[in-house]
């Protein structure tokens, strides 16, 4: 099934996004996936991507765009280290 990457313009700046599309013809149910704290990862892709085989197509948004392009997700596995570490200073 497709990945489209869009961007949808907001007064803050212009998020990316992910659009993940059924395979089977349309209309589908539409469902907005928000991202956890680690970002858009491959995990993320692959729970969207879970969606778009039940039947709905999905949006993906980063919603860290404010920040501005970061090209990498937040390390999960260090997420209790370094907050801990962030605690120390």
């Amino acid at each position: 099934m497709p990945i489209e990457q869009v961007t949808i313009r907001t007064r803050d700046g212009d998020c990316p996004s992910h659009v993940v599309i059924p395979a089977s013809g349309g209309p589908w149910p539409a469902v907005i996936f928000y991202m956890d704290a680690g970002g858009i990862r491959p995990a993320m892709l692959d729970m969207a991507q879970q969606l778009a085989d039940a039947g709905y197509i999905v949006l993906l948004p980063d919603l860290f765009y404010r920040y501005g392009p970061t090209g990498h997700s937040f390390p999960m596995r260090c997420s209790r280290v370094t907050f801990a570490q962030s605690l120390d200073r």
